[in-house]
């Protein structure tokens, strides 16, 4: 059951990815707004606790309302793991379909603001770069959020 729920859960944040990146570049957070990117992008951050968090409630209350911190670990890491897996998916759907022009859209940006020459810029801004950046940030983030929502889930 910890198995299926692991997965919901990534699926759930996979489609969440998808929607916040198509939304960022509906809003025109990735052309004529690309300044506030970097603080808008990271907000993604609040839909994925409110999932971690809803998803060890659900885990909890599945446990008969008792879960111990290392059950709660074990389902937290499965879920980050699927995650993660999911990543490099999520970030080619994004390269492909939601927006294809964001690397040239952030090297420009990077180049005509003077925040970086064009070379650093080209290096920072690619599909490669975008993924593995994805990938650290969801598996830390998702560790960070086990290590805590199973501390708070065992102490309930």
């Amino acid at each position: 059951m910890t198995f299926k729920k692991s997965i919901f859960l990534a699926i759930s944040y996979f489609f969440i990815f998808i929607i916040w990146k198509a939304c960022e570049k509906l809003m025109g957070f990735h052309d004529d707004k690309i300044n506030f990117y970097p603080y808008v992008s990271d907000l993604i951050i609040i839909p994925l606790i409110l999932l971690y968090a809803t998803g060890f409630k659900k885990h909890r209350i599945s446990l008969g309302g008792k879960i111990t911190f290392i059950n709660g670990i074990g389902f937290g890491l499965m879920a980050t793991l699927f995650i993660v897996a999911l990543t490099p998916m999520s970030v080619w759907i994004f390269d492909q379909f939601i927006n294809p022009n964001f690397y040239t859209s952030m090297i420009q940006y990077q180049v005509k603001n003077h925040l970086s020459t064009l070379e650093i810029a080209k290096q920072s801004f690619n599909h490669d770069n975008f993924k593995q950046s994805c990938i650290i940030g969801n598996a830390s983030t998702g560790i960070l959020l086990s290590v805590i929502l199973a501390f708070i889930s065992s102490k309930k």
